[in-house]
C-alpha cells in the first residue's frame, strides 16, 4: 500500500514552494490579482482571487489531515476534486478568450502547455462520469508506485486509457465491452506527487499569459473586476 502521508506531505510542500514560494506570503495567482486592478484603486478582481482561495483551502487542509487514515482511493479522489477546481477555471478562461478554439495559435499553446491540467481533467471526468466502469465487479485502486503488484493478466486503467475512454462519448461501447462484468479491472492512480509539480509549473505559465499579454489581461479584467468594492465592503 502506498505510504499516504509521505504523498501528501511531498503535495504540500510542492504547492507551499511553487505557488507561495516558500516563506513567502503571496501566492503566486495574486500576480493575477494584481494585473487586473489598477494601484491606488478600490478595484477587485476575482479572478485572481478565487485561485488564491483555493491554493489556500488545499494547502490549509491537507496539510492538516491524517493521510494514514483514508483509503487510496478516498484521498486520490478528495485531492483530484481539489485540483480541477483550478483546471475548471483555467479551460473556462481559454474558452472565454477564445471560443471554441478558433484561434489556431491559442489552441496550439493551451495544447503544448497544459499537459497536465488536461490530465485532470480527464481522471476527474472519470470520477464524475464513471460510464462502463460501474459495471465492473470490485475493481481495485493502485498507485503508480505500486505497479509491481498489479497481477499479471489484469485490465488497467491508467492515466492513457482514462484519456483514450473518457474525452467524449465515442468510445463507450468499446469500454463497456473491455471492462463490464470483468472481475480484474484496476485502477492505477497515477503520480500525484508528480502531478502536483507540473500542475503547479503549468499554472505559472497560466499567471505569465495572463500577465504579459496586455490584450488578454484588459479584456479579462473589463470581465472580472468591479470599482469601489473596498468602500463598499466597509459601509456594508
Amino acid at each position: 500500500m502506498a505510504d499516504l502521508t509521505a504523498i501528501n506531505t511531498e503535495n504540500c510542500r510542492i504547492i507551499k514552494s511553487k505557488l507561495l514560494n516558500g516563506e513567502n506570503t503571496e501566492w503566486e495567482a495574486c500576480k493575477i490579482f494584481s494585473k487586473l486592478v489598477d494601484d491606488d484603486t478600490e478595484e477587485h478582481n476575482c479572478l485572481g482571487c478565487q485561485f488564491v482561495d483555493l491554493h489556500q483551502a488545499i494547502l490549509i487542509n491537507f496539510e492538516s489531515m491524517d493521510a494514514s487514515r483514508l483509503s487510496e482511493e478516498f484521498y486520490f479522489k478528495t485531492y483530484l476534486f481539489w485540483l480541477y477546481q483550478n483546471v475548471e477555471r483555467i479551460y473556462e478562461l481559454f474558452e472565454l478568450v477564445n471560443p471554441n478554439s478558433k484561434n489556431p495559435l491559442l489552441k496550439t499553446f493551451f495544447e503544448k502547455n497544459f499537459i497536465a491540467t488536461k490530465q485532470i481533467k480527464r481522471w476527474t471526468n472519470f470520477v464524475k462520469h464513471p460510464k462502463a466502469f460501474q459495471f465492473a465487479h470490485h475493481p481495485k485502486y493502485v498507485y503508480e508506485s505500486d505497479a509491481a503488484l498489479i497481477p499479471a493478466g489484469s485490465i488497467i486503467l491508467d492515466t492513457a486509457r482514462i484519456e483514450y475512454f473518457y474525452q467524449g462519448t465515442s468510445r463507450n461501447k468499446e469500454l463497456h465491452k473491455e471492462i463490464s462484468k470483468k472481475s480484474n479491472v484496476i485502477v492505477k492512480i497515477p503520480d500525484l506527487n508528480l502531478l502536483t509539480d507540473k500542475f503547479c509549473e503549468e499554472f505559472k505559465i497560466f499567471t505569465k499569459w495572463i500577465c504579459e499579454n496586455e490584450m488578454i489581461a484588459e479584456f479579462l479584467k473589463d470581465e472580472s473586476t468591479i470599482d469601489e468594492y473596498y468602500e463598499n465592503e466597509l459601509l456594508g
